[in-house]
């Protein structure tokens, strides 16, 4: 598990984003957090963590399923898991057990070769050149000794990896939104038109005061998260709203970066694109717009 703050961690990704370089998220600790928060050992660097919400940010979506046959599990299912920076050896997978007698029996995490017949990997490419495995199971089996934690639910613990997961994206996202605006600044005060500056059309003033307006708003919003963790409060509905929110407007800033340097802005030799790419990915992981108003709802009116 991390030894760094919520607020450090949240920063090396908010970097991260602006520097455009290989997403924290994807090759982070959050799959040794998980193995502290379910009381297991910390997995070493050939270990990656398979689970559907990563993908879709419902904390109920496993991706995979669980059949019980005796002692023995069937997992079964489709997720997305980052690729480490090392040789990939073996999976923490989270699967959805089946319920028995009409009674649910929870998510538990397996632990299962990368080479286990059912097993079947695929590179993918993200828009932005980050690297993934799509994974699918197929009957793979994995025995009560290869459970990683406790024995009936892992759920509590998946949780607060998510919301985990979720603040440091939309650092992550916040930091490539940044950088895009400041790089918009600089080029509308810099660049001339009928003898004056960009800057000083008040229709150009107007867009970059949007840009900025919603990068505060967002930094406010992971501060809010943040300052929930830091002392031992749950910030489950803060990082959330901190995501829904990022994600449905960090993408309004880096189009408009685009916008204000014209066609300029598409040159490929200029950063615009990394960031726009970086923050379009990082909207649909973890949940879009829609899942995290879903989680939202859930979390405000929870079902009787």
């Amino acid at each position: 598990m991390s030894f760094l703050s919520l607020r450090n961690r949240c920063d090396a990704a908010e970097a991260a984003g602006r520097g455009a370089v290989r997403s924290p998220l994807l090759a982070s600790d959050l799959t040794a957090e998980l193995c502290a928060g379910l009381g297991a050992p910390a997995p070493d660097a050939h270990t990656a963590l398979v689970w559907g919400a990563l993908t879709t940010g419902d904390p109920a979506d496993a991706g995979v399923e669980a059949s019980a046959t005796g002692r023995t599990w069937n997992l079964s299912g489709r997720a997305l898991v980052a690729q480490p920076t090392a040789e990939l050896r073996s999976l923490l997978v989270v699967a959805r057990s089946r319920p028995i007698g009409g009674r649910d029996r929870g998510i538990r995490v397996h632990r299962v070769a990368s080479e286990a017949r059912g097993v079947a990997l695929s590179a993918a490419t993200l828009v932005d050149g980050s690297s993934m495995y799509a994974t699918r199971l197929d009957g793979v089996e994995a025995h009560d000794t290869d459970a990683v934690g406790p024995p009936r639910d892992a759920t509590p613990a998946l949780r607060a990896v998510l919301d985990t997961a979720r603040l440091l994206a939309t650092a992550e996202m916040l930091g490539a939104a940044s950088a895009a605006q400041d790089e918009a600044v600089r080029w509308v005060s810099t660049r001339e038109q009928f003898g004056a500056p960009l800057a000083a059309r008040q229709v150009v003033q107007h867009r970059v005061a949007d840009m900025a307006v919603t990068c505060t708003v967002v930094r406010a919003l992971i501060d809010d998260a943040i300052a929930r963790a830091e002392v031992g409060e749950p910030f489950t509905a803060e990082a959330t709203v901190a995501k829904l929110v990022a994600s449905r407007r960090l993408p309004d800033v880096t189009a408009a970066a685009h916008q204000l340097h014209g066609g300029e802005g598409y040159y490929a030799d200029r950063p615009l694109h990394r960031w726009h790419k970086r923050v379009l990915v990082l909207a649909s992981l973890l949940g879009g717009p829609v899942a995290q108003r879903r989680n939202l709802a859930a979390l405000l009116a929870p079902p009787a």
